[in-house]
């Protein structure tokens, strides 16, 4: 049975916030006296801003996952690229 791969918080952050809007859209929309072009210009930039959440979150999670794979590296070898232990200096 294969294993099923986990979803990144990024794209979990990302749903959620996406559930919530259309929930809010779905209950305030009905109710405002907007016209269509200021619903659509609201809908767009709520659109880009999620965009921008998850990219950001996204490249996040990638400096943190090349941060704990040079900790890897460091750790087999037992020091850093220098030869020097941590701490020590030149």
């Amino acid at each position: 049975m294969s294993r099923r791969k986990r979803m990144r918080k990024s794209t979990l952050i990302l749903l959620a916030f996406v559930v919530y809007t259309l929930g809010a859209y779905a209950y305030f929309l009905p109710r405002t006296d907007m016209d269509t072009g200021q619903i659509a210009f609201t809908i767009c930039m709520n659109i880009v801003v999620l965009a921008a959440l998850w990219y950001l979150y996204r490249r996040k999670e990638n400096m943190g996952g090349n941060r704990r794979q040079g900790q890897t590296e460091k750790t087999e070898c037992g020091h850093g690229a220098t030869g020097l232990r941590d701490g020590q200096r030149k």
